[in-house]
């Protein structure tokens, strides 16, 4: 029979501790006294448990987002226009700087146009000249009424048939003439008309709206055929988020896939709805290009800011167990 006894550690005052009067109990009691406290590293292997455990109990909704495929890419206008003269020519006037918005049909630019407006005024001199076409007229008037005359003559026995006949020719030449009259007289409208649009194209005017943001050519340079850019336009309105994809998560998506577009500057998260997904795959990256339209605010976001496309999981999963329509593949 063991008599036990009750005694204080002195290293854990606290606690209380059975000890066996066996010395061999003894000592094993306390070194098991001295292991009860947890060193550094079984907290840390503790600590991994909680954490596993934790991330076991995280809901599925949770688990779900972290896992969204997300994609870098950057911002682009989805107007984005380099203006360029249709003529070559030095630059006259250049009426808009960076920074400036501008309206569709506005005037960005005039290239030296003193010879155009000579020639419009030349051609518009021309156009307006009537004395050839009226003597025509009056020509072929005459004609016409001798001819009548004579017709009606012939019918009652007083003219000859080799004159009536020789007023119908000069009728038929009268007639010609009158026609070649007209038909210069039409082609001195169409020669201003090609005057006037030759003038046009010294002056360059905006296709569509938006904000002028580079100017490649100012007064005194000269337009060549080689660079006729004069200046960039892009509409901030409507920016599109380009992204490059692996083409297994590509063929996934759909117009119908929620995606959402971080920026970086400012920082903010905007929906968005895929625009477009490129048909060819990038041989050296394997991706796919994807453009997003950004529906939304997007005050304050400009062109060429990164960003970064994280698309629904859910939606993912959704798409891959949708039925394949019969003669597709996915």
């Amino acid at each position: 029979m063991r008599i036990q006894s009750t005694h204080r550690n002195r290293r854990t005052p606290e606690k209380l501790v059975v000890l066996s009067t066996s010395p061999a109990s003894a000592r094993r009691s306390t070194h098991q006294v001295r292991n009860a406290e947890p060193g550094p590293s079984q907290r840390f292997v503790m600590l991994i448990l909680v954490c596993c455990c934790m991330a076991v109990a995280l809901p599925n909704d949770l688990r779900a987002q972290s896992s969204s495929p997300q994609f870098d890419g950057f911002l682009k206008a989805l107007h984005d226009v380099q203006l360029a003269s249709p003529d070559f020519g030095v630059v006259k006037e250049m009426l808009v700087e960076v920074g400036d918005h501008v309206e569709k049909g506005q005037l960005i630019a005039v290239l030296d146009d003193d010879l155009q407006h000579a020639a419009v005024e030349l051609a518009r001199l021309a156009a307006s000249m009537q004395g050839a076409l009226q003597s025509a007229r009056a020509d072929y008037g005459l004609h016409e009424h001798r001819t009548k005359q004579l017709r009606k003559l012939n019918e009652q026995g007083f003219a000859r048939a080799d004159e009536l006949q020789r007023a119908e020719t000069d009728l038929q030449v009268a007639a010609g003439r009158k026609l070649s009259a007209e038909e210069d007289h039409a082609i001195r409208k169409q020669e201003l008309a090609r005057a006037e649009i030759q003038l046009s194209r010294r002056r360059l005017v905006a296709p569509c709206a938006g904000v002028v943001a580079e100017v490649y050519r100012h007064p005194g340079e000269y337009v060549s055929p080689t660079e006729p850019t004069v200046v960039r336009l892009v509409s901030p309105q409507q920016l599109v988020a380009v992204v490059n994809v692996p083409a297994a998560i590509a063929y996934r998506l759909t117009s119908s896939v929620s995606v959402s577009v971080q920026t970086s500057v400012p920082q903010k998260t905007v929906q968005g709805s895929i625009l477009t997904i490129a048909p060819i795959i990038d041989g050296e990256s394997g991706t796919i290009q994807v453009r997003t339209l950004l529906i939304g605010d997007v005050q304050g976001l400009r062109p060429g800011d990164r960003c970064m496309m994280v698309v629904s999981d859910t939606a993912l999963r959704q798409t891959a167990q949708q039925p394949m329509r019969k003669g597709t593949s996915r």
